[in-house]
């Protein structure tokens, strides 16, 4: 029997049901003698016969249906109900062999589910529910974390007695001591970033200018006066150069600069567009997205823009990549095998590995690794509805977080997410309930 398994009301009875008892004293004689031989039907109680969720992860709002097998002895049908530990975590509802869990509020709550034949005897099984809890910090999108942790910069929207359309804002990682960075009026700052010191934050002004700003909202700096579409500035690891993407050529193209604004260099300079750039965390190379062969590729380079080399070489659309942390591997969407999936490969593109598994038309995206490499979160999709997730490296223990979110971003000490939830900046501890 499983520790999760309970049988109760296991009182013997007997089955009266052969024809081969009739009314009188020799009846009875027959009936003492079946009791005494041990011919008297010996209670079972119903059996589980299959498998029972040892624990689930179910964001708030979600609902999932769980079946469950149970045998009776007899073959008499049994009746489930179940109940939760605390019904503001999850609630649970029975409907024929089914149990539909739904997560309402952040925690962990056991489910408790019993089945009951007709006469009475029953088995119980049980599997806790971790109902991640999201912390809504501000109004705004995308975030981005301080390099020690303590805090996080984000663009938000608010409407005040200047008319700001977008500014950049610093808080603590509790939320608390809002800092406004930008004062932009009629302009809008988006996509901050910080530098690997965690002493500026880069970001993009309406007219998609790169600028750089102290994080006491001093020192505010325009890189370049080029009023070419930009966008995406990348720091270099080491802090001393800054990568966007920019139409200052004609095509999009990838640029370097130092991180003062001078020496700004063409690094791509090919037809085709260039775009999507990540700096490798040794800052060897650069890693970008390019249709300069035709279609979506993913390239790699050396920093000055020599060596570059289509790591993908697929006739799919191949995008949205990110390094992993020590550099060896890169993982990618892809729609190769039909769907939009998440593939890993080798720093040099072998040994490409598809990590997700969804249908024709969900999609799976924007993968992120955790800071010790473990585990990689994404979005998962189904038409307009993005649900953040987390998943192994290998692409086991997929988990979803949260509904109606994108953009995650690791915290420095790999036990929380940012995120951007219904144009507000969201926060999810994994610590709390998520375990390998």
């Amino acid at each position: 029997m499983r520790p999760s398994e309970r049988v109760a009301n296991a009182a013997p009875r007997c089955s009266l049901r052969s024809r081969r008892f009739v009314h009188g004293l020799p009846a009875l004689a027959v009936l003492v003698a079946a009791l005494s031989s041990g011919a008297c039907e010996n209670p079972v109680a119903p059996v589980s016969c299959g498998s029972v969720p040892q624990r689930m992860v179910l964001p708030v709002g979600a609902s999932e249906h769980v079946r469950l097998c149970f045998n009776d002895e007899n073959g008499d049908r049994v009746s489930l109900s179940a109940s939760s530990s605390d019904w503001g975590v999850l609630t649970v509802s029975t409907v024929g062999g089914a149990v539909t869990v739904t997560g309402e509020g952040g925690g962990t709550a056991t489910v408790t589910v019993t089945a009951r034949d007709p006469g009475g005897l029953s088995r119980t099984v049980s599997f806790t529910v971790w109902v991640p809890r999201v912390e809504r910090l501000a109004d705004g999108w995308f975030p981005a974390w301080s390099p020690d942790g303590t805090r996080i910069t984000f663009s938000s929207g608010r409407y005040g007695g200047d008319r700001a359309q977008g500014d950049i804002f610093v808080i603590d990682a509790d939320g608390s001591g809002e800092t406004r960075l930008t004062h932009s009026r009629l302009t809008d700052d988006r996509f901050p970033v910080w530098s690997p010191d965690g002493s500026r934050i880069a970001f993009l002004s309406e007219s998609h200018i790169p600028n750089v700003i102290n994080v006491d909202g001093s020192g505010a700096t325009t890189w370049t006066n080029h009023p070419a579409y930009s966008y995406g500035p990348v720091w270099s690891p080491d802090g001393s150069r800054i990568a966007f993407v920019s139409r200052h050529d004609g095509d999009l193209e990838i640029y370097v600069m130092n991180a003062d604004g001078s020496a700004v260099t063409n690094l791509t300079n090919a037809p085709g567009s260039d775009w999507s750039l990540a700096w490798a965390p040794d800052g060897s190379r650069i890693a970008f997205e390019s249709r300069r062969d035709g279609d979506f590729e993913i390239y790699v380079m050396n920093p000055d823009g020599s060596g570059a080399t289509n790591l993908t070489n697929d006739a799919a659309i191949e995008q949205l990549h990110a390094w992993s942390p020590d550099g060896s591997r890169i993982a990618f969407e892809s729609n190769r095998d039909g769907g939009r999936e998440i593939y890993v490969m080798n720093a040099d593109g072998s040994g490409a590995t598809r990590l997700t598994k969804g249908g024709a038309r969900d999609f799976h995206r924007n993968p992120v690794w955790s800071p010790d490499g473990s585990r990689i979160a994404f979005i998962r999709g189904y038409g307009n509805d993005w649900t953040l997730s987390v998943m192994n490296a290998d692409g086991s223990g997929a988990a979803d977080l949260a509904l109606d979110s994108y953009g995650p971003v690791w915290s420095p000490d790999g036990r929380k997410i940012a995120f951007t939830c219904e144009y507000a900046v969201c926060l999810v501890d994994l610590s709390e309930g998520l375990h390998r």
